[in-house]
């Protein structure tokens, strides 16, 4: 490669006079090439370089775009469309007086380009033969959804360059070293109301030049990549198409690489229709027949793996799937350690079937089958093969089941093994570690202060999640305020996973403003959904914990917060009772209140500017309300309160109904007292009145004012006090 490397070099176009032309092609998109030649500018501006454009239209036709076009270049060239890509883009070429050549639509746009800028003029394009780019195909106008893809459009020219093909067409040749650029740009040329019509045209042209070629496979990989494969006559069509594209391959004399390249393409495009299918067995025996049909690339045979593995998995074959995740994790590593290799195999069309993505949702999927059999030792050995450096957003799901295997097997190497490939150059672990760690804690049969002393042990003395280890295990140790001291100095804050801090400091009585006060409100309404995530599964603890806090902690904002979301969760819950109420409702209310206060004022705002308030404040104001006028015996005007209450929080539903019992059982409960006491008043009054018949007075005498402190309104009870004092 190095002798044809250097040939390239003495080869580069004579006519050169600048490091870059870029080369645009100017169709009917006057709502984006704007954006498109904005995004040229600083590359036109700051490398020697030119900009042609290719004018495909004519200036009759033209909906404004040449005239947008004519004010960044003088270099128009206007060409006669004759439904040839490669053709226009030659027309471009062949006037490049650049030693590098890139290329691009006026439907796509850069969204940075310094990395270009610096690449020519620090003079790192003299180490490379072509670069590559993403770009971002949005699939609607929101910008959030879209496929990537990975593009070479930028070359260092020699005399053979040239496109060909006239659709979809590719720069040719492409050497390597190629360098692979961090910068995107960003393609909306197939989401606009020409859309149908561009893929009719396409198919139009590519169906042409299969009926002059039939055996350029490079035009059926074009033609099933643009076909649907969404219902079933869809996949039908494509299968059709499939057979007919082999068939020619087959009848093929001489085949080249890229006559291999594509076909590996075209079975792609099998697999993934039986996969719709769901013809699991004919999935198998694909692969079985593709194994002597010829030989294909790492990136080919990442591709099949994982629609054999998607197979076998749903044939409940999970031990053979497991040797394909394997297969697809060696041939994956194997590419993203030789980049060239990556750039020279990777197909279009099933980019996102060869990822660390796949890969880790395969492993994850093998791993709970495993955690289900409780296959521990298999999750173990596996986990050692992952590529786990610089994947940690793909390892929410998998990390857990492998804390939990490494727990059950007692290889506390793994943990070590796991932290060492996640942690930073600062020595920080991602958050996926702490929050996997912090979900086996949960598991049935796991013992979390176990786990807790494993993890403190870990060789991470600079991540905070690993230091509020340490403290929790040595919590009853002499050297516990030693480990909050350095928590302090090193300025850990509770914030996901380090949440288990807080309930640490409360047991002990400590302050915990200090690891508090720099946290956002993001962040902060994130730590206390967690603590109360936790500790709803012990709901019993929130109340002396609830006291704790209120000990611990001077009243502020953070922690009205804190309380106010933990009473929720303890209020509102469905097992709640009556008399779990009575302890925490008004706490709860001032709770809403100061959170209200601080946070909107509440206490200047009228009823009628309640509405622009969040449902559980305006719930907290109206409740404090009704339990004022419950206070003052206004009945009416509780239930009253109670209803504006509801209205403001539907949630509330279940709690506001137990205080209607509660009110209601109040009630019953005072009337059988009243009942009570006039059954004993009934009792004493006979008494009375046989020791005034005894004339028995001053006997009587003392019941007749103890009855009257019972019964101050009874008319009765005077009469008899009347009588005793006659006798």
């Amino acid at each position: 490669m190095k002798e044809d490397n250097n040939k390239v070099f003495r080869m580069v176009n004579k006519k050169t006079k600048y490091k870059l032309t870029i080369s645009l092609l100017v169709s009917n998109s006057i709502g984006t090439i704007q954006k498109c030649l904005e995004s040229l500018t600083p590359i036109l501006q700051q490398v020697d370089s030119e900009l042609i454009v290719v004018d495909t239209v004519g200036e009759k036709n033209s909906d404004g775009s040449l005239e947008i076009a004519k004010k960044y270049t003088d270099k128009i060239v206007h060409f006669a469309w004759c439904d040839d890509f490669a053709a226009a883009r030659n027309a471009g070429l062949t006037l490049a007086q650049g030693e590098w050549f890139m290329f691009i639509d006026d439907d796509e746009w850069f969204n940075d380009v310094n990395e270009l800028v610096d690449f020519f003029n620090n003079d790192e394009c003299d180490n490379y033969l072509s670069l590559t780019y993403d770009i971002h195909n949005y699939k609607n106008l929101s910008t959030l959804s879209y496929y990537r893809s990975v593009a070479t459009r930028c070359v260092k020219l020699t005399p053979n360059t040239k496109f060909v093909n006239k659709i979809h067409e590719q720069l040719v040749p492409i050497f390597t070293p190629s360098k692979k650029t961090k910068i995107f740009a960003h393609h909306y040329g197939y989401i606009t109301e020409k859309n149908d019509k561009k893929v009719k045209r396409n198919e139009e042209i590519i169906e042409r030049v299969l009926k002059e070629n039939p055996q350029d496979m490079h035009m059926w990989t074009q033609l099933l990549g643009g076909l649907d494969k969404t219902n079933e006559d869809d996949i039908k069509k494509v299968k059709e198409i499939v057979n007919k594209a082999l068939h020619e391959f087959e009848k093929k004399q001489l085949k080249v690489n890229e006559d291999y390249f594509n076909v590996g393409i075209i079975f792609d495009f099998l697999f993934l229709c039986l996969t719709k299918e769901k013809k699991w067995i004919e999935v198998l025996k694909l692969r079985e027949n593709i194994e002597t049909a010829g030989s294909f690339s790492e990136y080919e045979r990442c591709i099949s793996d994982f629609f054999v593995y998607q197979a076998l998995v749903n044939l409940n074959r999970f031990e053979d799937a497991r040797n394909y995740v394997q297969d697809y994790s060696k041939k994956l590593k194997g590419l993203r350690d030789d980049e060239q290799k990556w750039l020279q195999q990777q197909s279009f069309y099933f980019e996102s079937y060869v990822s660390e993505d796949k890969l880790f949702t395969m492993a994850t999927t093998i791993a709970q089958y495993d955690r289900m059999n409780k296959n521990w030792r298999a999750i173990v050995l596996d986990a050692y093969n992952l590529p786990l450096e610089n994947n940690s957003k793909y390892l929410a799901n998998i990390l857990p089941v492998i804390f939990e295997a490494a727990y059950y097997e007692k290889d506390n190497k793994l943990f070590q093994y796991v932290c060492r490939e996640l942690m930073d150059e600062d020595g920080k672990l991602p958050k996926v570690f702490g929050i996997g760690i912090l979900n086996v804690k949960k598991a049935l049969g796991v013992n979390p202060i176990e786990l807790t002393k494993i993890i403190s042990v870990i060789n991470a003395p600079k991540d905070p999640f690993i230091m509020v280890q340490a403290a929790l295990a040595g919590e009853q140790s002499s050297s516990f305020n030693k480990q909050i001291e350095k928590l302090k100095k090193q300025k850990v804050i509770i914030v996901t996973p380090c949440e288990e801090l807080f309930p640490l400091l409360i047991r002990n009585g400590i302050e915990p403003t200090k690891f508090i006060e720099t946290i956002n409100y993001d962040e902060w309404v994130t730590t206390i959904n967690q603590l109360a995530e936790f500790y709803a599964e012990e709901k019993d603890k929130i109340p002396s914990f609830l006291a704790k806090i209120e000990k611990t902690w001077q009243p502020c904002l953070k922690r009205s917060m804190l309380l106010m979301c933990l009473r929720h969760k303890y209020l509102f819950s469905q097992d709640i009772t009556t008399d779990m109420i009575k302890g925490q409702i008004e706490s709860y209310i001032a709770d809403v209140v100061s959170f209200g206060n601080a946070v909107y004022n509440v206490d200047l705002l009228s009823q009628d500017s309640y509405l622009l308030l969040p449902g559980e404040v305006r719930f907290g104001l109206f409740l404090k309300e009704a339990i004022e006028e419950k206070k003052n015996g206004h009945t009416d005007r509780y239930f009253a309160k109670l209803h504006q209450a509801l209205n403001s929080y539907e949630i509330a539903n279940h709690l506001v109904e137990l205080l209607l019992k509660e009110y209601s059982d109040e009630q019953v409960k005072q009337q059988n007292m009243v009942n009570e006491l006039e059954q004993l008043g009934n009792q004493v009054k006979m008494k009375i009145i046989e020791l005034i018949q005894q004339e028995k007075f001053e006997q009587a005498k003392p019941l007749v004012l103890e009855l009257a402190e019972l019964l101050p309104k009874d008319l009765e009870v005077k009469r008899l006090w009347s009588l005793c004092n006659k006798g």
